[in-house]
């Protein structure tokens, strides 16, 4: 089990240039299995990491939702989750991402999940981590929005929303209007020389108007 992370001495620095103004960019999230024995303040990377995936942010009104979906399809061993990271691009240097810095830390010491290898079983993760920025307005990630995969409650919201389906609400709308108004028409085909009629024999006709009742 995690608590909140914590920034550090580097993460702070970005906080305040965020907090100024400059833009924040998220690059990934890292899991390892390193036992912590130094401030989390004085790190500039995990202690030992053993995965790095891409993280998406999601804005809220004083802070960011960084989510990142781990699968252990490509792990040959297995390792106990002990640390988690997320890391920023270096304003200096943002499409180098060997200059990325470790914007905040947390380890879960003695309460590690061990994640088995793929092997073994399968180990699917959606991770959620908030985080407190300067600006939650002004933080951007780097993954492709085609990677990126709804929750069930990002579903939720989204069709919650008085403006989800605005293409599929308006039609709905005018299809009710039409049936109010008694507009709704619908057509019934036969084959060639087939007439259409119910089991009693009674003759229908091919196009009927759809009448309130």
């Amino acid at each position: 089990m995690f608590e909140a992370p914590k920034l550090t001495n580097a993460g702070k620095a970005l906080y305040y240039r965020n907090l100024g103004g400059e833009a924040l960019k998220i690059t990934t999230m890292q899991l390892g299995d390193g036992q912590l024995s130094t401030p989390i303040a004085t790190l500039t990377g995990l202690v030992h990491s053993v995965v790095s995936i891409d993280a998406a942010v999601k804005q809220r009104t004083d802070y960011v939702e960084v989510n990142a979906k781990f699968s252990n399809a490509g792990l040959s061993a297995g390792f106990y989750w002990r640390e988690v990271g997320i890391f920023c691009a270096d304003p200096d240097n943002p499409n180098d991402r060997s200059k990325d810095i470790l914007y905040c830390y947390q380890n879960a010491y003695d309460t590690a999940d061990y994640i088995a290898p793929a092997a073994t079983e399968l180990v699917e993760k959606s991770v959620t981590i908030p985080i407190i920025v300067g600006d939650a307005t002004n933080v951007t990630c780097t993954l492709d929005k085609s990677l990126i995969y709804a929750t069930w409650k990002d579903l939720q919201e989204h069709d919650g929303s008085e403006d989800a389906h605005p293409f599929i609400q308006t039609n709905l709308n005018e299809f009710y209007s039409m049936l109010v108004n008694g507009e709704v028409w619908t057509a019934l085909g036969t084959s060639a020389d087939e007439r259409l009629c119910t089991s009693d024999g009674v003759v229908l006709l091919a196009n009927r108007k759809l009448q309130l009742i």
